[in-house]
């Protein structure tokens, strides 16, 4: 008897020690937690930055890909008128046709972001409308805390070098390789309300231009911008020394120009 309740006493250690090493494989104590906690927290601080750098990369290039299509329907416009690009704006009964859409009762004195336009008026258009979407670039945020909207409706993401192209031939531009025809654009407004010069908004713009008092490229691609030329390649381009708009730092946007003063020739513009 003696002997068997000896064997009872084994058994029940030996059951209490496995018990005991399982839970010692199982468990984790609080500093162990801790620990593990922090190993990824500062794997994520690796990892978040290179997550965001792949997503802009493809933003990027969806942005490259909407200004090849834009070529193409530029391309198509100029066969279908004469090899003459598109103007502008044009005066219509009714309203204005700028060359991104038809606005009604220009001039009516409607506030910004009420301003109607009809997008499918768009000189470019018919040779778009199949493909859609192509007109904003992914880049530009239009959600940013900032932003003013100028018409009812989002229409364009880039803007037009109108200052060298508009209503003149093909052939009137002399080097497509190196003239600009459309790129990322914007306008940093400090004159409209609900922006001023102590709230200044981001907001659409339409043109880029090469001239000392307008700064309009938009480089929302980590410092660059995507600009489409005439032969249709597409090159980032980072803003000319000294060109960046002051005001639009102070709301975390780079807008500038990429020419130096006084060299237009990324513009078709005689020096």
């Amino acid at each position: 008897m003696a002997r068997l309740e000896h064997r009872l006493v084994r058994v029940t250690d030996m059951k209490l020690n496995v018990l005991k090493q399982k839970n010692s494989l199982t468990g984790f104590t609080l500093i162990e937690l801790l620990v593990v906690i922090t190993i990824i927290s500062i794997l994520c601080s690796f990892l978040l930055p290179a997550l965001r750098e792949v997503k802009e990369t493809a933003k990027k290039g969806i942005c490259m890909s909407n200004l090849r299509q834009l070529y193409l329907a530029a391309s198509f416009y100029l066969q279908d008128n004469k090899d003459t690009f598109f103007p502008y704006y044009v005066t219509e009964p009714g309203g204005r046709l700028w060359w991104f859409g038809f606005e009604a009762d220009y001039g009516s004195g409607a506030p910004e972001g009420e301003r109607d336009i009809d997008v499918t008026r768009a000189f470019l258009y018919p040779y778009l409308r199949s493909i859609g979407g192509v007109e904003r670039c992914p880049s530009f945020d239009y959600d940013a805390p900032k932003w003013k909207a100028k018409f009812n409706a989002a229409t364009y993401g880039y803007g037009y070098n109108i200052h060298g192209l508009r209503d003149k031939k093909l052939s009137e531009v002399k080097d497509l390789t190196n003239t600009v025809l459309f790129a990322d654009c914007a306008q940093i407004n400090t004159f409209q309300a609900p922006a001023s010069p102590s709230n200044p908004m981001i907001e659409e713009f339409y043109y880029v231009s090469p001239y000392l008092f307008e700064r309009l490229f938009h480089f929302r691609h980590n410092g660059c911008a995507n600009v489409l030329f005439c032969d249709g390649h597409v090159k980032s381009l980072r803003p000319q020394a000294g060109t960046v708009d002051t005001n639009g730092l102070k709301i975390g946007q780079t807008l500038g120009r990429i020419n130096a003063p006084g060299d237009y020739t990324m513009f078709n513009i005689d020096n």
